[in-house]
């Protein structure tokens, strides 16, 4: 694995496997309550591991969805809390 690695790389990891580790900028991909609760039956694990995601990034974390209803089911709580903290969201659409 080492032999794949550079300052400028862009590193893939599940958020279990970032555990420990810190990254100027997180980027989760398709964020969105089928996709990150659907395999977990428990929420509290669910929702443990989302905090290991988020709390690897030193400076910025970027969201992404590509479901116009992302924001529904039990991750809606999380997004309205990005609205109230003024959080900008960006339509690429």
């Amino acid at each position: 694995m080492k032999q794949f690695e550079c300052a400028d790389a862009v590193v893939l990891l599940t958020a279990y496997r970032s555990k420990s580790l810190e990254y100027h900028t997180v980027l989760f991909l398709g964020l969105d309550d089928q996709q990150w609760w659907a395999h977990d039956r428990d929420p509290i694990e669910s929702t443990s591991t989302f905090f290991v995601g988020l709390s690897r990034a030193a400076q910025r974390i970027i969201f992404t969805t590509t479901n116009p209803f992302a924001r529904a089911g039990r991750i809606a709580d999380f997004f309205a809390m990005l609205d109230d903290a003024g959080v900008p969201e960006v339509d690429q659409g």
